[in-house]
């Protein structure tokens, strides 16, 4: 038997140290009786290339200790989806939307070399970005997955302390914690802990002098605190939500407000600056064959920012407005109750 022996001993090295004893015993009399009921079956001793087959049967020395390994994720199942969601609209609904309108233009307009370097180099870029927004939500998602081994957040639980029934909306739990990764993010972006992916792509096409225009300026400069506030609302708001998914009145009432603040803070700049706007639109109309190389890219910047502002900021209202009727008809539902008591 030296063969199960020498067999043995290689499993014992991929097995962990505090339970290979047992496992290499529970494993040795599995070999030993497979080998014993083939022998009786035969009537007689097996010889080595048949023992070379039982052990080929119980796989791979490697293989066979890494089953009685505990199964560890980086992502485990419980977040892998939400991971994949997320990965999926940071790359179709940001990055590529970012460099094909706002990174793409830019370069091509500001940049002196020819067409295929310029695009050799945005490509570049593109991949570099992806790859760094790529490891940052991998490794916010590893923290997560280990955080919630670490305190076994699934398993101390108390069925007793599950909160009553409720009538309202569900809330998806993936579309809370994308929020909240969201926020994370945008804060670090926003108090400059990281830089915006697309101010990264333009820097490594070449162009250094360039920002995002007048517009921008103003907007981060007077709505610094009140867009970092709200931010820091998101998450909490999200955490909220993540523990208890589901809609209630004074949820609606909160989304309605945060998102009618957002949309009155963007439009406090949005509306200042509108004959600027104008202004550039007939300039770039009536001008463009005629304006060069920064210019034209500036007065093209504060115009592309101005407009995704203003998107957001209808966007905003749109989702303030039907969170707000959503909050005032929970209401009237409440009084019919009490009426109706």
């Amino acid at each position: 038997m030296e063969l199960i022996e020498r067999y043995l001993q290689a499993v014992n090295f991929w097995l962990p140290n505090r339970q290979a004893g047992d496992i290499l015993a529970e494993l040795s009399d599995d070999l030993r009786s497979q080998v014993e009921e083939q022998e009786a079956e035969l009537g007689r001793a097996l010889n080595e290339s048949e023992i070379e087959a039982t052990l080929k049967r119980c796989g791979h020395p490697m293989l066979a200790g890494g089953r009685y390994l505990p199964q560890q994720y980086l992502i485990g199942p419980a977040l892998f989806p939400t991971y994949w969601l997320l990965i999926k609209i940071i790359f179709l609904w940001i990055l590529i939307p970012v460099f094909l309108l706002v990174v793409g233009p830019i370069v091509f307009v500001a940049s002196s070399d020819d067409t295929l370097s310029i695009v050799g180099s945005l490509w570049g870029s593109f991949w570099i970005t992806a790859f760094m927004a790529l490891c940052t939500i991998t490794v916010l998602f590893a923290t997560l997955e280990r955080y919630q081994v670490k305190v076994s957040l699934f398993e101390k639980w108390n069925p007793a302390k599950l909160p009553p029934l409720r009538t309202g909306r569900r809330i998806p739990r993936s579309s809370s914690i994308v929020e909240i990764v969201f926020s994370v993010l945008a804060i670090l972006w926003w108090t400059r802990i990281v830089q915006f992916p697309a101010v990264y792509g333009i820097e490594q096409a070449g162009i250094h002098n360039w920002s995002w225009g007048s517009v921008w300026l103003d907007f981060s400069r007077t709505c610094f605190v009140p867009v970092l506030l709200l931010l820091f609302a998101g998450v909490a708001i999200g955490g909220l939500n993540l523990a208890r998914p589901v809609w209630t009145r004074s949820r609606w009432g909160i989304r309605a407000a945060m998102e009618l603040i957002s949309t009155g803070t963007l439009f406090s700049v949005l509306i200042p600056h509108w004959s600027d706007f104008t202004a550039m639109s007939q300039l770039i109309s009536g001008e463009h064959a005629t304006m060069q190389g920064m210019a034209f890219t500036a007065t093209l910047t504060n115009m592309i920012v101005y407009l995704i502002m203003l998107v957001a900021a209808l966007s905003y209202a749109g989702q303030g407005a039907y969170h707000f009727a959503r909050f005032v008809r929970s209401n009237l539902d409440l009084r019919e109750r009490k009426t109706d008591t």
